[in-house]
């Protein structure tokens, strides 16, 4: 499969009025992706463009829906996470970063192998050493790669079970510079061992039952290092029945990843839908817009779009987006075949 991620909004002063920030995920079939590149290119032709990039934000109601309605033809699922800066000061983001940041080596012991110690501790200082605006990215971006990996091949795994044969990332590259930032360096390599951590505690869900195969994906399994058994063994709130597995992470997100500065059509489409999410939040596009794009977000029990609040921030009782974040948790899109 093929899962392309994109980031829309500002991350500027925190704490004032309402402000959305939302990172999104398209996930596609590789086997449907060259009819709907194609298809997609076709109607490139008729959408606004600025310097010659397809713009979510410059469409209207209609042809996002018709955008829309194009990936569901194609069979792809769509995962978004948000936050409301608006809800945040820097005080509760900084906490936040500081816990987030002892969390990662509060469980290692002397007795952990040297060279996990040593990647967690530096991937630690590197996450200690980010701004407030790049810390909540990397939060909202963790989570919605955790929600990919949590949905995604469960969807196909009773659809398409070839696509789990391989996970193919593409993340659009915000800086057109030769070299990748500082923090595409973080996120691409030592993301592994915080999410491979919060794997421990909350085991990547793939369920095993008749109607999933997940026989393609099989290749993903890890046999369990005695490192990972070790912090397996820590995780005092780990209930194993014996059904989880460690999945070779590393493998997942690395062997087919990078970056992307140019306009190409998989990062135009999660642009689309992302910036469609947030002008939905913002209430700048009509629901005849946004409701197609409801539409490819797998249902499932309580929100279907990932909202964080971090810890410390109050959530008023009538967002003004309220009534949005409802209507979303009624997709056409069903988990089960």
């Amino acid at each position: 499969m093929l899962i392309f991620i994109d980031e829309t909004g500002s991350i500027g002063e925190m704490g004032g009025p309402t402000s959305i920030f939302a990172v999104g995920a398209l996930i596609v079939p590789e086997s449907k992706w060259d009819k709907l590149r194609n298809a997609y290119l076709r109607m490139r032709k008729s959408l606004p463009q600025n310097k010659g990039e397809v713009k979510g934000r410059l469409l209207d109601e209609a042809r996002v829906a018709q955008v829309a309605q194009l990936l569901r033809r194609h069979e792809a699922l769509f995962e978004c996470t948000v936050i409301d800066l608006g809800m945040h000061n820097a005080e509760i983001v900084a906490q936040h970063q500081a816990r987030q940041a002892e969390g990662m080596t509060n469980t290692l012991t002397d007795a952990h192998h040297q060279t996990v110690v040593d990647a967690i501790a530096k991937a630690r200082r590197q996450s200690e050493g980010f701004s407030l605006p790049l810390y909540v990215q990397t939060m909202l971006t963790f989570l919605l790669v955790r929600d990919v990996l949590d949905i995604a091949p469960n969807y196909y795994a009773q659809r398409r079970p070839r696509e789990l044969a391989a996970f193919k990332w593409v993340i659009d590259a915000k800086d057109k510079l030769p070299n990748p930032t500082p923090w595409e360096v973080w996120w691409s390599t030592f993301i592994m061992p915080w999410m491979q951590t919060d794997t421990l505690r909350t085991p990547i869900a793939w369920v095993r039952a008749p109607d999933f195969n997940f026989r393609f994906a099989k290749r993903f399994e890890a046999k369990a290092s005695e490192w990972y058994q070790e912090l397996l063994a820590n995780e005092s709130s780990q209930k194993n029945d014996g059904d989880n597995f460690p999945l070779d992470l590393r493998l997942i997100m690395n062997e087919h990843f990078r970056f992307s500065s140019e306009p190409e059509p998989g990062l135009e489409l999660v642009d689309i839908v992302t910036s469609t999410v947030r002008r939905a939040l913002v209430g700048n596009i009509r629901p005849e817009g946004w409701r197609s794009v409801r539409d490819l977000i797998v249902n499932r029990t309580g929100e279907n779009l990932h909202i964080l609040a971090l810890t410390g921030a109050r959530r008023p009782k009538n967002l003004p987006y309220g009534d949005v974040v409802k209507a979303f948790r009624n997709s056409r899109r069903t988990m089960f075949a």
